[in-house]
Order: C-alpha cells, then structure tokens, then sequence
C-alpha cells in the first residue's frame, strides 16, 4: 500500500484494498490512482492453475506368507516424476517392500509439486499354520497266524493325509502291511503340510521247530510198568505235554502206556507240535 493511493482490482471500483484471496488460475490486473485521478499503468498477476494431486498408488503384486515363509512382500507400480513414502516414512524411489510381517502397511505418492496422493493400504496375512504330526491311535502287529499288521492315526477335522508318499485323502487307517517302517503326513486346507509320523510294522514272529526227542524213549519192562522220554530243551522255549500247561520240563516219567504230544512255545509263537 502507498499513502494517498487508491486501487482497482480487474477494472472494478478503487478503493484502499491491496490484497485479494481464493482466486482462480488466470490473469489478474491492478492499478493504482493518486488524489489527483491519474491512474497508473496495470501491474499483471497470473495465477497458475492447481497443481495435480497424483493418483492412489498402484499395488502391482502381493506375495502373502506361505507354510514354509513367514513373512510377506508387495510392489507398487513406478510412475515416472513420483516418490514413495512407505508407512509414514521418507519419501523414496522405492517401490517393493519385502520381509513384511503380518500387518497393513500404506503407501502415498508426491509429484514434484509437492503433493501428496490418497493412500493405498495392503494386508499381509498372518503365516499359514502348519499341523501338527499325525498321532497313531492304534498299532497292531504281525502275530504267529497273521502275517501282516495295520495302524491308523487320530482324524482331525479339515485335516487330509499321505501314507508313505501317496496322494493325499481323508483314509486314516492302513491294513494287511508287511513289516517294514511307513510315514504319515497330514495336511490342511492352507496345504501346509506337518512333519511326519514313522509307524514300524514288526516281522512275524517266527513258530518254533517242533520238539526233538532226546535219546532213546524208555520203554516198560518186564519189571517196570511205565515209560519216560526227554526232548531237547532250547532257550526261551516252554513245552506242554498232551495239552496240559506250558513250563520248562523236558522229560517226563512214570507213563502209562499210549501217545503223548509234546508241543513247543515262545510268547511270540504259538505251538508246534511232537508226537512221541
């Protein structure tokens, strides 16, 4: 403002006003009139137009947490002339964020104008979780008369499972299985899949040989109106004599005349048979 001077603003009225606000882009003139009425030359002012806000940035890819990677990943994609704050911090040229926890994170653009774009907001999942290993809720092994054995785990809801490699299914329980050791790995529906579980069948037991009899067999004699007869003892093995209880002995006396069968066993057997 300059004492004694009038002005006017785009041709209007003079008056003592020097300053004008919210004024659109284009070009403003003003002059100036002293007391005795002459007017000055016009000063020109241009307002430019509005600089433009940049767009949301756009997320490009988004890599979420898997079974085996806790952590997760996503891109934007690169304008030229932009920069980058990622969640808050100094703008940057970068545009992919890796090693990313489970969150949301945002990401807003500035121009070269300074300003600043809305937000774009991504959510990095939580990590799948992976299962625990199968738990076997019965095993049953080969006996004297059946050659192979079978187990089966606890079915857990959601859960699938793979018996030594195969393809996955809802089965839990394996039969008629010849010895040897077999693996369990269940999987859910991320398709993350636990550890495994090792189930061992056993051989079959083996059935013992028949018992040997050992020497000659004691006859009666004119003098003696009985017999006896041993077998052979063999370690870890019981013996029963014509179907009575299993023990240690291997000779036996004082027999009336007639057939005896001695039959042997072990606790993982059943008995084979010796007729004498």
């Amino acid at each position: 403002a300059v004492d004694g001077m009038t002005y006017s603003f785009n041709g209007g009225d003079f008056g003592a006003t020097t300053s004008w606000t919210e004024l659109a882009a284009d070009t403003y003139t003003v002059v100036a009139k002293n007391a005795d009425g002459c007017v000055s030359e016009a000063v020109s002012v241009t307002i430019n137009a509005q600089p433009a806000t940049p767009a949301s940035p756009v997320v490009a890819s988004t890599t979420q947490p898997t079974c085996t990677v806790a952590t997760g990943s996503f891109s934007i994609t690169a304008v030229d002339g932009l920069t980058y704050s990622f969640n808050g911090g100094a703008f940057g040229t970068t545009t992919s964020w890796s090693e990313l926890a489970a969150g949301t994170y945002i990401v807003v653009a500035k121009n070269a104008d300074g300003c600043v774009s809305e937000e774009v907001s991504v959510t990095i999942n939580a990590q799948p979780e992976t299962p625990a290993t199968p738990a076997v809720a019965e095993i049953s092994q080969p006996t004297c008369t059946v050659a192979t054995g079978s187990f089966s785990v606890t079915a857990v809801d959601g859960m699938e499972y793979s018996f030594d490699g195969g393809a996955f299914s809802s089965n839990t329980s394996w039969l008629e299985l010849p010895a040897g050791t077999y693996t369990v790995v269940a999987r859910n529906a991320d398709g993350c899949v636990s550890e495994e579980l090792s189930v061992t069948i056993n051989a079959q037991p083996a059935t013992p040989a028949a018992p040997v009899v050992a020497g000659e067999v004691t006859q009666p004699t004119c003098t003696v109106a009985t017999g006896s007869f041993s077998i052979t003892a063999v370690d870890g093995i019981e013996y029963s004599l014509n179907g009575g209880a299993f023990e240690t002995t291997t000779s036996w006396s004082d027999l009336a005349a007639g057939t005896y069968t001695a039959v042997s066993y072990t606790h993982l057997t059943l008995p084979t048979k010796r007729i004498v």
